[in-house]
């Protein structure tokens, strides 16, 4: 009996796991849910920028940066990437949800002025792109008024309309596209950037530490190639080298 073949997984879903909550009240009647961009997010509205899958589906992109970016990681291979991408992504909203509520999050909301006004730390900021990002999508959320993000602080100030949207929805938006949301205030603040420098610290002094080890290992190389040095050895130090160059690339190098 003949085999059925089995399609092969799809790599790229059609959509990007970000989807925006779907908003609270009357709004929630007229907006309608867009097609999202296959790398970022983003509303997809034009289909100029779209290409076909290694399964002949369509893929949609918001712009032609998307378009480029993604063509960049599948033509180098690394089409893991998005699959660790949303792996991240969950973890982060179960570190959320089982950290904050509704009810927390109120406490830290600005009812004065038109509409309501919340900030929010955010961790995992590590570029001007991260800035971008956050700021887009959050404009791109209904609700939202405006969303000002401050690469010093890592703080987002975001003003939405409390008939629309709410700050547990808001957060699960930044957790959605791997950033981990916590309600501002000066020991909160405090307690954020000291875990950060420590993390950073400790990843410095392990590159300093290894890379020295490694300078050594270099030193005896290059004296081998002047004076003579039997083979066994000098595969020895290429091993011992590659061993400590790894934790200082994979290691001390995440964040960057």
């Amino acid at each position: 009996m003949a085999r059925r073949n089995r399609p092969s997984p799809r790599i790229f879903p059609e959509r990007s796991p970000f989807q925006p909550p779907s908003p609270v009240g009357p709004a929630a009647m007229t907006n309608a849910s867009p097609p999202r961009c296959d790398h970022c997010g983003l509303p997809a509205d034009s289909a100029d920028f779209s290409i076909k899958g290694q399964d002949g589906e369509l893929l949609r992109f918001c712009c032609q940066g998307c378009l480029g970016a993604f063509s960049i990681i599948r033509g180098a291979g690394l089409d893991g990437y998005y699959r660790r991408r949303d792996h991240v992504a969950g973890a982060i909203k179960e570190a959320y949800a089982s950290r904050f509520d509704e009810g927390y999050l109120a406490r830290f909301v600005d009812r004065s002025g038109a509409g309501h006004n919340i900030n929010l730390l955010i961790e995992g900021i590590r570029c001007a792109s991260c800035i971008w990002l956050i700021e887009r999508i959050l404009m791109e959320t209904p609700g939202v008024r405006s969303a000002r993000v401050s690469f010093a602080t890592h703080r987002v100030a975001i003003n939405y309309a409390p008939e629309v949207t709410t700050p547990g929805a808001l957060c699960r938006v930044l957790a959605a596209i791997g950033y981990l949301p916590r309600p501002h205030n000066e020991d909160e603040a405090q307690r954020s950037a000291e875990r950060e420098r420590r993390a950073l610290l400790f990843r410095f002094g392990t590159a300093a530490f290894l890379s020295m080890q490694l300078m050594g290992f270099s030193l005896a190389l290059y004296a081998g190639y002047f004076q003579g040095m039997d083979s066994a050895t000098r595969q020895l130090l290429e091993i011992l080298s590659a061993f400590v160059t790894t934790p200082v690339i994979f290691y001390a190098g995440w964040p960057f």
